[in-house]
């Protein structure tokens, strides 16, 4: 928690600018990002990460022998006149510094609190006071990837669900039609078989009925003889 006297945001950001600092990027957790607006030729700019609740400061500058290297200080100021002389001379060294690679603090991206070096993983250290987050955001970040990813796969897992039984039930739909259409087929096959030799049968039948009748009569005709005829002769 801020102070009451403490410099607000916006005082910051009026004193930055006052003294010569651009924002570099949006704030994040609590933390005002500048660089230097016109560093001296052949320098890169001081950049400078104010952490403005808890009143820290990380200053990536400029060192005449080892380079570019940061400078952290924690609980750096207490009013606007502090952090004015700090931003004036960055290199001042005001015993708040951490310079102990072991005992470094850095600030969190994610939750804007100044954590020491092993709060921080490899990586995440390596990515630098703009991107960097402790070990408890990643893992609060991980855990929110998962629990998303395992909602998204249940989410589709449902949906291919009820693809398969639509489609299930589509196709059975379509094999009873089929069923149904074949039987409606050999019962209108064998209909028309039968109307079809029922004709024929009874045509043949009658003829050979026809015939038989025809041969029973002559048979009878020739060997009977006339009664009348028969009776005259024993007459006489």
């Amino acid at each position: 928690m801020m102070a009451n006297n403490s410099p607000t945001a916006n005082d910051i950001q009026t004193l930055l600018i006052t003294l010569g600092y651009h924002n570099r990027r949006p704030p994040v957790s609590s933390t005002l990002f500048f660089a230097e607006a016109t560093p001296p030729s052949s320098q890169q700019p001081i950049l400078l990460n104010i952490y403005y609740t808890t009143r820290s400061i990380m200053t990536y500058l400029n060192h005449p022998t080892s380079g570019r290297r940061e400078l952290w200080r924690s609980n750096a100021y207490e009013s606007l006149e502090e952090l004015a002389s700090i931003v004036r001379n960055p290199r001042m060294h005001s015993g708040k510094g951490y310079r102990n690679k072991n005992k470094a603090v850095r600030g969190c991206v994610g939750c804007g609190m100044m954590k020491e070096r092993v709060e921080f993983s490899g990586n995440q250290w390596r990515k630098g006071p703009d991107e960097n987050r402790c070990l408890v955001c990643v893992e609060e970040v991980q855990s929110l990837r998962s629990s998303s990813s395992v909602a998204n796969e249940e989410e589709s897992d449902g949906d291919e669900g009820d693809d398969e039984v639509l489609i299930r039930n589509l196709q059975n739909l379509n094999l009873r039609n089929n069923n149904n259409n074949n039987i409606k087929k050999e019962e209108t096959r064998d209909s028309d078989s039968f109307s079809t030799m029922t004709p024929t049968l009874t045509t043949d039948m009658l003829r050979q009925h026809d015939r038989t009748m025809n041969t029973t009569t002559t048979t009878t005709t020739t060997v009977t003889p006339p009664i009348s005829t028969t009776y005259a002769a024993k007459s006489s």
